[in-house]
C-alpha cells in the first residue's frame, strides 16, 4: 500500500502555494529521499512479510546434498535386497541336505540281501549304496526330480571313519551330504552311523 506524503513549501509565487508531493513506496524500499531504507526485508505493516528467493548457487548446493543422501540410502537398500535372498537359499540347501542325510541314516549298515551295488536309488537298501551319488537336480527317494530345485546339486560320500572314540573304523561310517547352488552356496552336512 502506498501513501502520499505532502510537503508544502511556503513559497509564494503569484499568490499561490506550490505544493509538491513525494511518494514513498515501501515495496521499493525508499524513504522518500531516494536512498535505500535499512528496513528492506522487514515485515510490512499489514503482517505480510516480503518474499525472498534463493540463488542459483544455493539451489545447486541443496540438489547435490539431496543427491548424495539419496545415493547413500539407495546403496544400503540395494545391498540389503541382494543379501535378503541369501539366507533363504542357504536354508533351502540345509533342508535338502537334511532330507538326504535322514534317508541314508535310516538304511541298514550292512547289505541285508547280500547283493551290493543296487542300480537305482529306489532299490538302495544299505549305506554304501549311496556312496558317490550325485543328483542334479535333487530327487526324492524314488528318483523323481523335485520341482523348483533345478539350481541345486547334491553329492554324497560314504566312508569308514575312525573319528568316534573306542569304535573301530570298520564299524563306523561317516556320511557327507554336500548341497551346492552355483559358486555361491556350498553346504556340507555330516552324520555318523555305527554297526549295531
Amino acid at each position: 500500500m502506498t501513501r502520499p506524503i505532502v510537503i508544502a513549501s511556503a513559497a509564494r509565487r503569484s499568490g499561490s502555494v506550490i505544493a509538491s508531493a513525494a511518494w514513498q513506496s515501501r515495496e521499493a524500499g525508499t524513504d522518500g529521499s531516494g536512498t535505500r531504507s535499512p528496513r528492506r526485508f522487514a515485515p510490512r505493516d499489514d503482517g505480510i512479510a516480503l518474499q525472498r528467493g534463493v540463488t542459483l548457487v544455493e539451489l545447486l548446493v541443496s540438489i547435490v546434498i539431496v543427491a548424495i543422501a539419496a545415493g547413500a540410502v539407495l546403496g544400503v537398500l540395494a545391498s540389503n535386497t541382494a543379501a535378503s535372498a541369501d539366507p533363504m537359499i542357504r536354508h533351502q540347501a540345509s533342508a535338502i541336505a537334511e532330507a538326504y542325510l535322514e534317508e541314508i541314516l535310516l538304511r541298514a549298515y550292512a547289505d541285508p540281501d547280500g547283493a551290493d551295488g543296487e542300480g537305482s536309488r529306489a532299490a538302495y537298501d544299505d549305506l554304501d549304496d549311496y556312496d558317490g551319488l550325485v543328483d542334479a537336480p535333487p530327487r526324492d527317494q524314488f528318483g523323481t526330480p523335485i520341482a523348483g530345485l533345478a539350481a541345486y546339486t547334491v553329492s554324497v560320500n560314504v566312508s569308514n571313519s575312525s573319528a568316534l572314540p573306542s569304535v573301530p573304523a570298520a564299524d563306523a561310517v561317516r556320511i557327507d551330504v554336500t548341497v551346492s547352488r552355483g559358486a555361491d552356496v556350498s553346504l556340507t552336512l555330516s552324520g555318523y552311523r555305527t554297526r549295531y
